[in-house]
Parts: C-alpha cells; sequence; structure tokens
C-alpha cells in the first residue's frame, strides 16, 4: 500500500498565484497527507509558499537543491 502521508508537487516554472493555488488544490484533494514536499525554482514562491504556511499554521522547512531549485517541506 502507497504512503499517503507525504505528498509531492513540482511548481518548476510557475509563477504566482498558480503555486499557492496548486499547493491548496493538493491539500484539499488529500486530507491525509501529513507532510507535502514541494519543488521550485523561483525564490519569490519560497516566499509565498512561507506566508502560506504562517497564515493556516503549518510548518516550514526550505533547503536550497542547487543555484536554482529549493525543495519546501510542509508539514500538515
Amino acid at each position: 500500500m502507497e504512503n499517503m502521508d507525504l505528498g509531492r508537487i513540482n511548481l518548476q516554472g510557475l509563477r504566482c498565484p498558480i503555486p499557492i493555488l496548486r499547493i491548496k488544490r493538493m491539500l484539499k484533494n488529500n486530507s491525509d497527507l501529513k507532510n507535502l514536499e514541494v519543488i521550485t525554482d523561483h525564490l519569490d514562491v519560497v516566499k509565498d509558499i512561507y506566508l502560506f504556511c504562517q497564515k493556516n499554521e503549518y510548518g516550514c522547512v526550505d533547503q536550497r537543491i542547487n543555484d536554482t531549485e529549493f525543495l519546501i517541506v510542509i508539514k500538515i
């Protein structure tokens, strides 16, 4: 059986507000998620995700993968 506690979404190439809308949809359609891994290639999206997490009282940890990619883990 697949572990549904962890979700992944690739938001590379997308700019706001699309990434936040996709994250909201992913969380709404997968209410059993405990963590959501997000990959983006835009620093402004990282900042928007942090604001989204603060507003919704989610935990948020980010890590730079390389010069142009970021991995953000949202803890639901």
